[in-house]
């Protein structure tokens, strides 16, 4: 697998680290297929001559397919932008492509909002200089960094205001189920907006997070994704973004892999106010919440992040979170021993968040005021 292109310290601060990276994030990949099936021929069909084939009239029917993607393609094309530098990057997408003839171009990206504020990966900008941002009518501007997560590989970046700028709503990742049709759009190396379609193969399994040092989880997809698109945005048919076209795999052209939206999503308000993404740490010790330990505890199913320790000082403790507690909810949405991390890291700083747990056969509601990870 590669990038489509070329971008916590004493003891007690080791213990934190570890609470921290405690969880484990992977992506589930699944396969769906679609099997046509054959329309039974009408009953006043003419019978065959003898010595003749028979004719019937066959229907091939894909359950859910649209029709053209002629509408959607014209409904997200003015939202997607083309990633250049007016110096030649070292690394981008013609080093990965031989025979492309475009040493400057990076990749894609789409419109947010209308002040201009731009999504695209942060491996496309890493090491660009001069970024220059061309439209869908095909006027070039230049583009700012305003902020980067080399962790999750997402770059926000923006244009001074124009008249006519297309932002593209972002949708709901959570939401996707495997089988659901999806567009992958982008700039084919500078050469114009492209669209390629295909079906969600894979969900991630939470979204996907950064505390193993790059994003796992991925939305798994045959939509093809290359180095043009990279950076674009992956749409469902209601034409709002699921996805940031992100990574292929060179040995298996028919898959590609997109960062869920929802986990930009998550960075975002940081990424617009302060540039970077500082990581919350929860200081906890967390284990899978298994049939035997539901049971144990009352739970009416396994479900929650089962708390095995907490670090002294640490803002779980604080809040008084103890060992035995199973986590079911922080800040508003429900966790298991996976996903906790991600959802804490993400949290933002100095805020004040409701932790539910589990404890002595009923629901409790703790505050956890979120701190910054020990470096």
């Amino acid at each position: 697998m590669r990038k489509n292109s070329a971008a916590p310290a004493a003891r007690a601060t080791a213990s934190a680290r570890a609470a921290v990276c405690r969880s484990v994030l992977a992506g589930a990949v699944a396969v769906a297929a679609c099997r046509p099936a054959a329309a039974p021929a009408p009953a006043d069909a003419p019978k065959a001559d003898a010595g003749e084939p028979a004719h019937g009239a066959v229907e091939i029917v894909y359950p859910g397919a649209p029709g053209s993607f002629v509408a959607l393609a014209d409904e997200i094309a003015p939202g997607v932008v083309a990633l250049r530098s007016t110096r030649t990057v070292v690394g981008g997408p013609a080093d990965a492509f031989p025979g492309e003839d475009d040493p400057f171009a990076l990749g894609s990206g789409f419109v947010i909002d209308g002040r201009g504020f731009i999504l695209t990966n942060d491996h496309i900008v890493a090491n660009a200089a001069d970024i220059v941002a061309r439209l869908h009518d095909g006027s070039d501007h230049r583009a700012r960094v305003i902020g980067r997560d080399p962790n999750l590989d997402v770059a926000l970046l923006q244009i001074d205001p124009v008249p006519g700028l297309r932002p593209l709503p972002l949708g709901d990742s959570d939401r996707l189920r495997r089988g659901e049709w999806v567009v992958a759009a982008g700039d084919a190396f500078g050469r114009g907006a492209t669209m390629s379609a295909g079906i969600v193969s894979g969900v991630p399994a939470m979204p996907a997070g950064p505390l193993s040092g790059r994003a796992r989880a991925y939305l798994q997809t045959d939509a093809r994704i290359h180095a043009g698109n990279s950076g674009g945005p992956l749409v469902d048919l209601r034409g709002e973004v699921v996805g940031i076209n992100t990574l292929f795999d060179p040995r298996q052209t028919a898959i590609g892999y997109a960062l869920p939206i929802n986990a930009a999503k998550r960075v975002l308000p940081q990424l617009r106010t302060d540039g970077v993404v500082k990581r919350a740490w929860l200081g906890a010790f967390v284990a899978p919440v298994t049939p035997e330990v539901a049971a144990r505890v009352g739970l009416d199913r396994p479900r929650g992040a089962f708390v095995t320790n907490t670090v002294a000082g640490a803002p779980a403790a604080k809040a008084g979170l103890r060992r035995g507690d199973v986590i079911l909810r922080f800040d508003g949405r429900e966790v298991d021993e996976r996903s906790l991390a991600w959802i804490a890291a993400t949290a933002g700083i100095g805020r004040r968040v409701e932790v539910v747990v589990w404890r002595d056969g009923a629901e409790r509601t703790l505050e956890l005021v979120t701190e910054p990870l020990p470096e």
